[in-house]
């Protein structure tokens, strides 16, 4: 062997520097979804801010048994149903019916029209 081989030395990689366990890894947990600006109603309730239900929920000319996107106007779908806009709102029927919409993004007008329509669909 010549002079030049014989100072290698076999180096493991575990050894240098670097420890032999595992890195301790906790569970991902997801940061949550909900958009800024969106409210939930308990908070709102705490802070007497008033809701205001989207004007246009009133031209929509929409029956209960048909499904909502059957609709024409699909940008008013879009809008929120409540000002300021709500994670999750439950709807009363004079009938005694209740439905709750939910959206983490803020409830919109689809997400109550879809909530009431699945459960009219389930009487008829």
């Amino acid at each position: 062997m010549s002079a030049e081989t014989s100072n290698l030395t076999k180096v493991d990689s575990a050894v240098s520097g670097l420890s032999s366990s595992p890195p301790e890894h906790k569970g991902h947990r997801r940061a949550s979804s909900s958009a800024a600006g969106v409210y939930n109603i308990a908070d709102l309730e705490k802070e007497g801010k008033e809701l205001e239900i989207a004007k246009e929920t009133q031209k929509l000319n929409w029956k209960l048994n048909t499904s909502p996107a059957t609709l024409d106007e699909k940008e008013t779908l879009k809008k929120f149903l409540t000002t300021p806009p709500v994670k999750k709102i439950d709807l009363h029927f004079p009938l005694g019916l209740e439905v709750t919409a939910r959206n983490l993004k803020g409830v919109t007008i689809k997400d109550a029209l879809d909530a009431i329509h699945k459960q009219f669909k389930k009487k008829a």
